[in-house]
């Protein structure tokens, strides 16, 4: 109980296994950027981890404990406790000493996420659906070639090519080095005669034109 394990999709065993409670833990929420990772547990406690060294930064005990994480993209955190949902900025920086924002809802949470490229927060609780804004919250320049929220269909068949082709090693991606050399008989034929078709229409166009300028010089009459 109170122990998180991080896994990796091709290894079989978990990579790291971290004690972070006392008790079980209830919600577990990680930064977009990979670096920063939140817990919360039954013992009612917030912590905040630094997942490039694998330690503890800070820690804050709530009242009721949260139920539900979410980063933001700009690295904001909301909680959700019950029918309370704060949201804590700078939170790998420095202790959170207040929340950055509080609300309270009409009825237990039941989900928690944040809108990418948008400063609002989606809260469903028990009697419906609430969003919430939150300043700076979301990423204002996204980056097209990496995330973009208007691309088109074609694009984003491109982008999951492209990531496809990003996930196979390099040294996979080779000529074959048995047909490097190789000349294709049929298709160096085929552009000979075309040369020669070409050549053969353009001296007959020629001719042509010199035999009506021939008949035009020989039916003038000198006055």
């Amino acid at each position: 109980a109170g122990t998180v394990t991080l896994w990796s999709p091709s290894a079989k065993a978990p990579l790291a296994r971290m004690l972070c409670h006392q008790g079980a833990v209830r919600a577990v929420a990680v930064e977009p950027s990979g670096s920063y990772m939140a817990t919360s547990g039954l013992d009612h406690k917030l912590h905040i981890y630094d997942l490039r060294a694998y330690r503890r930064l800070h820690s804050l005990l709530l009242p009721c404990g949260a139920g539900l994480l979410d980063f933001s993209q700009r690295g904001l955190l909301g909680a959700a406790c019950q029918e309370v949902v704060q949201v804590y900025k700078d939170v790998s920086v420095c202790p959170p000493q207040k929340p950055y924002l509080c609300h309270r809802l009409p009825g237990p949470s039941h989900g928690l996420r944040f809108c990418p490229f948008e400063d609002v927060l989606g809260v469903g609780h028990a009697q419906g659906f609430a969003s919430l804004l939150v300043p700076g919250a979301g990423e204002p320049n996204f980056d097209a070639l990496e995330n973009n929220p208007f691309r088109s269909r074609r694009q984003r068949q491109e982008w999951e090519v492209k990531a496809f082709l990003d996930k196979i090693p390099s040294e996979l991606i080779t000529l074959d080095p048995t047909q490097l050399g190789r000349v294709d008989p049929v298709s160096l034929d085929q552009q000979r005669q075309e040369r020669v078709e070409r050549l053969v229409r353009c001296l007959g166009g020629r001719g042509g034109r010199r035999g009506e300028e021939g008949q035009e010089a020989a039916g003038r009459v000198p006055g």
